[in-house]
């Protein structure tokens, strides 16, 4: 079954009458995140049953006006894509944080080619078409009728421990966002390897996982993990970046002018007092330190109220996390 813009009550009444199983996959993902968060709810965020398809976690719900609904070890797909300016203007990106939802997400963030494209006659080589077709379809194929837990070789299973210790000692380094992404991700190596495995084998359930598919695992999760940094910064939910950001943008418009590159505290507040965000120097203080920590800002020796622009750095990347 599969499904693209449906609302978590409607997705949850489907799969409950088909084992369990659904694909929601769209090429217009806003509409299903929007549902989520309560587009047809008053604006309340309706993703709890969908986050409890991740794991499997058994669903009963009750309603007065309808029939009990039980659904037993739910699994869940979701694939989506999102154009960047969409996902910048979503209102309802905190919430799907706040849910830990969008952690459950492996992310690719694509390079944006507009006005660079060309019109091309390459096709993709047909053997090279075949070979994938029947590489996925394969792996479709299996006639498995009863749920086979698969496990890892001894030597994976040591390296899986390895793994997910350096996840969480990752996880306590960062800060809440990318935390819960990274605590996520510590089981993501295991169903990843799963995958690969289940790809690779004509009968996996005979077969345990081994090192090489575990260690691509991790790699392709690493690959995830640099992906959902950059989607992060797409959502501007980070308040003091952002306040960063407008700083900076002031300070490289008035060295573009002026030609000077030592500003003091004062005249950096002149410049955003009574806007958002700055509402008294305190603001202006934890934005400029988070500055000096990135090497955007050099305090200068003769005051401390005095700053250096790393010209280099303000010329040539916008602030990163």
């Amino acid at each position: 079954m599969f499904a693209s813009n449906t609302t978590p009550e409607a997705l949850i009444n489907v799969i409950s009458q088909t084992d369990g199983k659904i694909a929601v996959v769209s090429d217009e993902g806003i509409g299903f995140l929007e549902n989520i968060t309560g587009k047809y709810n008053q604006g309340k965020p309706t993703d709890s049953d969908i986050n409890n398809c991740w794991d499997g976690g058994d669903i009963y719900i009750d309603r007065i006006t309808r029939e009990r609904i039980e659904v037993k070890e739910p699994c869940v797909s979701i694939g989506i894509c999102l154009q960047n300016e969409k996902f910048k203007d979503f209102k309802h990106k905190k919430e799907l944080l706040n849910s830990g939802h969008l952690f459950r997400y492996l992310t690719i963030t694509t390079k944006q080619n507009q006005g660079k494209r060309k019109f091309s006659n390459y096709s993709i080589p047909k053997d090279v078409l075949q070979a994938y077709e029947k590489f996925v379809f394969d792996g479709l194929d299996y006639n498995i009728n009863e749920p086979h837990i698969l496990e890892f070789d001894d030597e994976a299973y040591s390296i899986y421990g390895n793994i997910w210790d350096d996840f969480e000692k990752r996880t306590g380094e960062k800060d809440l966002e990318e935390e819960g992404y990274l605590n996520k991700m510590k089981d993501n190596v295991a169903r990843i390897a799963g995958i690969i495995h289940c790809l690779g084998n004509k009968e996996p359930e005979k077969h345990k996982i081994n090192s090489d598919t575990l260690n691509l695992a991790n790699e392709l999760c690493n690959f995830f993990i640099a992906n959902y940094n950059q989607a992060y910064s797409l959502m501007e939910l980070d308040e003091t970046q952002n306040k960063a950001i407008k700083i900076l943008e002031w300070l490289q418009k008035q060295i573009n002018e002026t030609g000077c590159n030592i500003f003091t505290e004062q005249e950096i507040w002149q410049s955003q007092k009574n806007k958002k965000g700055f509402t008294k120097i305190e603001d202006l203080k934890i934005v400029i330190q988070v500055l000096c920590d990135r090497q955007y800002l050099f305090k200068t020796i003769d005051t401390a109220s005095k700053y250096r622009v790393n010209e280099h750095v303000v010329r040539n990347g916008i602030i990163k996390k």
